[in-house]
This record gives structure tokens, sequence and C-alpha cells, in this order.
């Protein structure tokens, strides 16, 4: 059994995905638990200033194009999909070879992968979301699919509170993000209840003191350390 496990943590924006994210890997060093960070869906600029963004050519000249999805949305998503998908494959390899006993943790997850395709095609199904294929050859590419997704729930209202407070919402970036809050909260709402009750999904009340959250995310897992995780 592969002693690298890994965790994914998915929400709206301003859920606190990145703070969570921070304080769980300061939570594995102290611990002595190597880590590393990895992007599970969307895009990456590939300017290396992010934990999960390592510098990267491909995603240097492709971030604008890939951003944009007024034409050929899904041939997009798809792509960008692929490419997170074979760096995962690759960087768990290496991890699994060098470190032994240690936690990828995952910046979103299969669940906003869902949850963007619904909103371009409705009626998809979990299932149909996670296949993907190689337009070059066919081949199926296997899903980035976490031992364990934490999805931060937090209400609409909190949500766009938290975004007026760190985003200009005249720029062209403020304006999406609120957008997709105000047009997609409902779906995404709709999507945590299909999720209800599977076992590698954990959702926690996001509209708390962030040490708070931080403490129960330890608390799950240090009671997963005595099961499946490391």
């Amino acid at each position: 059994m592969s002693r690298v496990k890994s965790i994914g943590f998915d929400g709206l924006n301003s859920s606190g995905k990145g703070t969570q994210i921070r304080l769980f890997g300061y939570f594995l060093e102290q611990g002595g638990i190597p880590s590393i960070i990895l992007r599970g869906d969307g895009t990456r600029s590939g300017l290396g200033r992010e934990d999960y963004d390592p510098r990267s050519e491909w995603w240097k000249s492709n971030y604008e194009f890939l951003l944009d999805k007024s034409d050929n949305p899904i041939e997009k998503l798809n792509l960008q999909y692929q490419r997170l998908a074979r760096e995962y494959r690759i960087v768990r390899k290496r991890v699994e070879k060098s470190w032994g006993r240690s936690v990828i943790i995952l910046d979103r997850s299969y669940v906003s992968r869902y949850f963007t395709l619904k909103q371009f095609i409705p009626q998809i199904s979990m299932e149909a979301s996670l296949k993907s294929y190689n337009p070059k050859n066919g081949e199926f590419i296997p899903p980035i699919i976490p031992d364990r997704t934490i999805i931060l729930k937090v209400p609409k209202s909190s949500l766009i509170e938290r975004l007026l407070k760190k985003e200009d919402l005249r720029s062209p970036r403020g304006k999406a993000v609120i957008n997709i809050i105000e047009k997609n909260y409902d779906l995404f709402m709709e999507i945590l209840l299909e999720l209800e009750g599977r076992k590698d999904i954990v959702i926690i009340d996001g509209d708390r003191d962030e040490k708070d959250i931080n403490n129960e995310i330890i608390r799950f897992y240090e009671h997963e350390t005595k099961g499946t995780l490391p």
C-alpha cells in the first residue's frame, strides 16, 4: 500500500481553501511529514509565485487562452485538466520514490471540475465528468481523485462579504468571481447534497474562525491516521 496519500481542499472562491491549505501544511511540517501542494483543477499561471504553481513554460504560454471560456469551453476545460492530471502522476511517482510517508495536498479537486462542467452541461453526471481522453491518441486519462476531499461550505452572504474586502469588483477577475457566486451558488449547494454520504468527502462549516476550522481538519486527519491515511 502506498504511503503517499492525497487530500484535496475544495469550495467556492473565498471559502478559505488557501488559508486552510497553508495551516494544514504547517501542521504536517511540524509533525515531520513531508508534503507538496498541487493544483487539482482549474488553471495556473506557471509563474512560480504560489506553492501550487511551479514555473512552467506550457502554462505561461497557454494561461490566457485557457482562461477565456467564451469559445470552446469544454475543450479548454479538458485540456487544462489533462495537463494537471499528467503533472499529478509525475509528481506522485517522484514522491513515492523519494519521500515514502508523505501527503500531497490538492488545491481544488474533482468536485470543482464537476461544478464547472455542470455550468456548461447541466445534465452531466459525476461519473461522466471524470472521463477525459487524450485528443491525440484517444487514451483515457485517469482522473485526479484524492483519498479524501475536504469541502469548505460557506453561506453566500459571507462569501460576497469576503470578496468585497479583497477583490476589486471593477476588475475582470472581480466581476467574474462575483458572477460565479451570484449565478451558481445554488448549483454548488446541490452538488454538496449529492456528495453527502461519500466516504471520500468531508464537508466542513467554513463560516467560522480559521483556527477553529484548522483544528477540526487536524482532528479529522489524526482520526484518519489510525485508518487509511498516513
